[in-house]
C-alpha cells in the first residue's frame, strides 16, 4: 500500500481497492499499516499528497486547483482545508510567505515526472 501511496498519490485511490486486492479486511488494513508507518493509510496518503503539493507551489506557476488536481485531489474546497490543515496555512498564503529564492529552485518531485 505505501509504495502505491508513494507512486501513486496523484490518482484516486481507496482503501476498498487495497482489501480486494490483498483479501484482506479494510480494518486490518488500517490497523497493520498504522502499526508499521505510524499513521493510518489515508493520513498518510493525504501527507504524502500534501508534500507534493508544497514541491509544485514553489516550483511551478500551477494555479491551487492545478496543484490539487495534480496531487489527486480534484475538489478546490477540500484541497484548500486539507492544506492549511497539514502547514497551518493556505496554499497561497504558503506560496506567498515562501523565500524567493526557494520559490526558483526544482523540487525532488518534478511535476512532468509523475508516474502516469
Amino acid at each position: 500500500m505505501k509504495e502505491t501511496f508513494d507512486q501513486s498519490y496523484h490518482v484516486p485511490l481507496h482503501l476498498e481497492e487495497f482489501e480486494i486486492r490483498f483479501s484482506i479486511r479494510k480494518e486490518r488494513l488500517c490497523r497493520e499499516f498504522s502499526h508499521y508507518y505510524g499513521m493510518p493509510p489515508l493520513r498518510y496518503l493525504n501527507a504524502r499528497r500534501m508534500e507534493a503539493a508544497k514541491d509544485l507551489l514553489l516550483s511551478t506557476n500551477m494555479r491551487v486547483y492545478e496543484v490539487g488536481n495534480a496531487v489527486g485531489i480534484e475538489n478546490t474546497n477540500h484541497f484548500i482545508n486539507l492544506f492549511k490543515k497539514s502547514t497551518g496555512v493556505t496554499p497561497m498564503l504558503f506560496k506567498k510567505n515562501a523565500p524567493a529564492t526557494v520559490c526558483g529552485l526544482h523540487s525532488p518531485h518534478k511535476p512532468d515526472a509523475r508516474p502516469q
